[in-house]
């Protein structure tokens, strides 16, 4: 009996087959996008996200407004909070821990360097671009919410919606462990980074900081249910 198998492979590559038809598959996503937002158009999301193109500076004020008051909040919840525990790390925790992610992607291994350098500018455009619409679906998302709050109706058009945002003067519902998506794809689109030659001090100081995080996390505990 012939096995079935699926024709991808060293003797069948799909990616000649991809760049063949490109522009015939970009045709039918565009078409497949435009039809899922005609489809889409009386869903409250989508209201809520053209109300928020159509009005760009409001838009723009609660987004300044939400990041002044709630930066610090973000900030934690990116970092730390753990969840129900409540448990909100040091400042100095918060900057080892960013210290530590550019610093791990500034130094890679050779094959793992080399696999970078492969990637194109078009790629790299396309990270930015995953990463902004993963950005603008959590902060549409944080604007109903907050409409939720205020109780306002779903059941209506675009123009209201235009004139709730003029209602509501911070964006709230969302913490900050949803941006966590857009952190690896803006460090890998930012460059390859540099070639790892001192093997030591990288894991070495890898291993202190999941060590420090360790004992940092257990002595948080610690003081929280028997401080």
């Amino acid at each position: 009996v012939k096995q079935a198998y699926l024709p991808i492979g060293k003797d069948k590559d799909l990616v000649p087959v991809l760049r063949k038809f490109r522009w015939v598959i970009l045709g039918l996503l565009i078409v497949i996008v435009g039809l899922f937002l005609f489809i889409t158009r009386n869903d409250y999301f989508f209201k809520v996200l053209y109300a928020c193109m159509l009005q760009p500076g409001r838009t723009l004020l609660i987004f300044k407004s939400t990041l002044a008051g709630l930066y610090y909040f973000y900030v934690q919840t990116f970092v730390g909070c753990f969840g129900w525990l409540d448990l909100f790390v040091s400042n100095l925790y918060i900057i080892i821990f960013f210290i530590m992610m550019f610093y791990i992607n500034l130094f890679l291994k050779k094959n793992e360097l080399d696999i970078y350098k492969k990637l194109r500018i078009r790629d790299r455009i396309l990270m930015l671009v995953i990463a902004a619409a993963i950005f603008v679906l959590v902060f549409i998302s944080m604007v109903s919410w907050s409409f939720e709050l205020e109780g306002f109706s779903k059941n209506v058009d675009i123009a209201t919606i235009r004139g709730q945002l003029y209602q509501i003067s911070l964006m709230l519902g969302v913490q900050g462990r949803y941006f966590i998506p857009i952190l690896p794809m803006a460090l890998i689109s930012l460059g390859p980074g540099n070639e790892l030659t001192n093997k030591k001090t990288y894991y070495g100081l890898q291993g202190a900081f999941y060590i420090y995080t360790i004992i940092y996390v257990i002595k948080m505990i610690s003081f929280r249910y028997w401080g």
